[in-house]
């Protein structure tokens, strides 16, 4: 997580230093938004997103090429849970530490 967002008092401020979404992505972006809280989880947290999710926000969004925005979808959804259990283990670590 970068330093600048850890000092933001808000979600709004955090999107300041977030890249801008390029325009070829803003449906993936959609569709991942929606879809983003559908996850299977396991013993130690999410492991993977619904596929179910994925479609229905896709049916919602009328999504021509769905076969390309799912595979992004969950590319997105893969990279976020990884970053969510390295900061899981990040504060196991810290904990035992202590």
């Amino acid at each position: 997580m970068c330093e600048e967002i850890k000092a933001y008092e808000s979600e709004e401020d955090c999107l300041k230093c977030l890249p801008p979404l390029l325009p070829e992505n803003e449906e993936i972006a959609r569709v991942y938004q929606m879809a983003q809280n559908q996850l299977i989880m396991g013993a130690n947290g999410p492991v993977d997103i619904q596929i179910d999710a994925i479609d229905n926000a896709m049916e919602h969004y009328m999504i021509d090429d769905r076969r390309h925005c799912r595979v992004l979808v969950m590319s997105t959804a893969r990279y976020m849970i990884k970053k969510f259990h390295e900061e899981q283990e990040f504060k196991r670590k810290s904990k035992a530490k202590k």
